[in-house]
């Protein structure tokens, strides 16, 4: 009883929407269908048939919105909560990677092995020194 209770209800502003929009498509229909089965050409019922079918179909879509971006939150919660260890492990990749490169222009520069760079760069993701016009590290393999 107490889940009944804690479920959000439709407001009823969106309840009367869908009525008015179900009673303007229904009327619009018929309509159309009055016009096309009488013996004279009756153009005022085709328009307004059409009409009242075009504001109906915009009041339906208008009154479901609230249904459809609660299933979009549930959607990307569940795409969240399926892919929770991916993002994870992809996380901890990065920050590894990163702290990899680093610890290695660190230790270069600590240990006096920085040399001149006018033909060398640093790779952007791994840190080691490489050819200045590499366009891939030679020892990760990432593009630079």
């Amino acid at each position: 009883m107490e889940n009944n209770q804690n479920k959000k209800k439709t407001p009823k502003g969106l309840i009367i929407l869908g009525v008015i929009a179900f009673i303007l498509l229904a009327g619009g229909i018929t309509m159309i269908v009055i016009s096309s089965t009488s013996d004279t050409e009756s153009p005022g019922l085709i328009i307004g048939g059409s009409f009242a079918i075009s504001i109906g179909s915009m009041l339906t879509f208008i009154s479901l919105i609230p249904l459809i971006q609660k299933g979009m939150i549930k959607l990307n919660k569940h795409i969240i909560e399926q892919n929770k260890q991916d993002l994870k492990d992809i996380s901890s990749a990065t920050g590894d990677i990163a702290s990899d490169g680093v610890k290695t222009i660190a230790k270069s520069a600590t240990e006096g092995h920085i040399e001149a760079m006018d033909d060398k760069k640093y790779c952007k993701n791994c840190g080691k020194i490489i050819d200045n016009d590499s366009k891939f590290c030679s020892h990760c393999g990432t593009e630079q």
